[in-house]
């Protein structure tokens, strides 16, 4: 009879533990979808990104993106995300509304090549992605992205000007680049 109920009160613990870790799971990125806040890199020099594009295999750099004067709007994205799913539309008619002024480049990150390009031709999009590697040595831990969707506006010096985590609708990035181009012009 103890062995019942010894059994009882373990698999209820464990189903509220699991029910808890569920419901913060579940609410992660509803608290910071959107938000445009403070990078540890804003302001300074943006670690290149170099390595192979996933969609055409051409030789991608961040470097080489900035020379043409233009913004460089760097994405951190997933094939599983589902707010990345959903920021698609959103970088797309951002891309095609300022095509002269901002170029995109994706990084895919905890993925593969092959779901990563799926998931970029799924929804048209044309620029370049690299992936990226795990471990101390990844694109992801020199930018310090957590979890994507996440995204750095980098100026044609290499700073960091503007930076969002959980996703960014086309306004927000329009505002956050108008504000950039405003204090900080370049040809």
């Amino acid at each position: 009879m103890r062995q019942k109920n010894r059994i009882k009160v373990i698999a209820l613990s464990v189903g509220v533990l699991m029910a808890v870790l569920v419901a913060l799971l579940a609410t992660r990125h509803s608290l910071s979808v959107g938000a445009q806040v403070k990078s540890n890199l804003g302001g300074k020099a943006a670690p290149d990104i170099t390595g192979q594009n996933i969609q055409n295999g051409n030789r991608v750099s961040l470097y080489k993106m900035l020379k043409g004067n233009k913004y460089v709007l760097v994405d951190f994205f997933a094939s599983w995300c589902t707010a990345c799913q959903q920021d698609m539309a959103q970088l797309e008619a951002f891309s095609f509304h300022n095509a002269k002024k901002v170029s995109l480049l994706g990084v895919d990150i905890e993925d593969t090549a092959p779901n990563g390009v799926s998931f970029l031709r799924s929804y048209g999009a044309a620029w370049p992605a690299v992936e990226d590697s795990q471990g101390a040595d990844s694109i992801a831990v020199a930018y310090g992205v957590s979890s994507p969707p996440e995204m750095f506006l980098v100026a044609p010096d290499k700073k960091v000007l503007a930076y969002f985590v959980g996703g960014a609708t086309e306004s927000q990035l329009n505002a956050a680049l108008q504000d950039v181009i405003r204090a900080y012009p370049h040809p």
